[in-house]
């Protein structure tokens, strides 16, 4: 399964660092929420969710996002198809780096991984290995 959510994660990663929020948003199950520094929103269709990713990945290149970096703090298993994951992120950015984490509530189907809840807060990078 980590390995999974490792390539699962990697695509994810790709999706911003290209600012290709369609890349993005194809990870995500519809309906999904996300909190993030926009506050709490709930997405109950694809059209919406593109926009939101299209206006992070705007607010991304102003800020000089130049790539990415995560590490898995942790994988809680949630059931035989639902996993949460704890990741730290550290954003390459024109002012130097950001580090932060998110809180991944993730469900396989059909053998494939799908966010419905992305918390993200306060945190550090932290590269962990176990």
């Amino acid at each position: 399964m980590r390995s999974e959510l490792i390539t699962f994660f990697e695509t994810y990663q790709n999706g911003f660092d290209k600012f290709d929020p369609s890349a993005i948003a194809s990870h995500y199950a519809i309906p999904c929420s996300v909190l993030d520094v926009d506050g709490l929103q709930f997405f109950s269709s694809h059209a919406d969710l593109l926009e939101k990713l299209s206006s992070n990945c705007h607010s991304m290149k102003g800020m000089g996002y130049s790539g990415s970096e995560f590490s898995i703090h942790e994988i809680g298993v949630l059931g035989t198809a639902a996993v949460s994951v704890d990741l730290g992120w550290r954003a390459q950015l024109e002012s130097g780096l950001l580090d932060f984490r998110t809180l991944y509530i993730c469900r396989k189907t059909e053998d494939q991984w799908q966010v419905f809840n992305a918390i993200v807060y306060e945190g550090v990078y932290d590269e962990v290995t176990s």
